[in-house]
């Protein structure tokens, strides 16, 4: 079994135990099996999916960040991160029309780089958004 951690700037998203991890890296989908070679890669945005010893997935959408493996333990430090079953259309949306008029009201490069960051957080999510709402129900 696999442990895998993954870790945003604000809070800790995920630990747990899985037989296979399927991550977007920046040359394309790496599958982690246990027994791993040692592993150190740029993530890119996408799905991260984790599959448990049950055939259920856990599904994480990421903007980037990094992917280690060592020793069956897999770390993904992302940029952001949200799990497929935490996304809400309606919230994405409002922080999507903020974003939008933080960047158009911007006083600031600051805080223009902050909403800009928001915005592609908010598309990234809004773009895996159908596919997930499908499998729900």
């Amino acid at each position: 079994m696999l442990l895998l951690s993954v870790v945003s700037p604000v809070k800790k998203l995920s630990e747990f135990k899985c037989k296979q991890v399927i991550v977007p890296t920046k040359t394309g989908q790496i599958t982690i099996l246990p027994s791993h070679m040692s592993l150190f890669s740029i993530l890119d945005s996408g799905e991260v999916i984790a599959t448990d010893e049950n055939g259920r997935e856990q599904i994480v959408i990421v903007s980037g960040g990094f992917v280690s493996v060592f020793d069956d333990n897999v770390t993904l430090l992302v940029d952001f991160g949200v799990h497929s079953d935490e996304m809400d259309e309606k919230l994405i949306l409002e922080a999507k029309a903020r974003a939008e008029k933080m960047i158009e009201e911007a006083k600031s490069e600051n805080i223009s780089k902050t909403a800009m960051a928001d915005l592609l957080h908010a598309n990234l999510q809004l773009k895996f958004l159908p596919k997930h709402k499908k499998n729900r129900g």
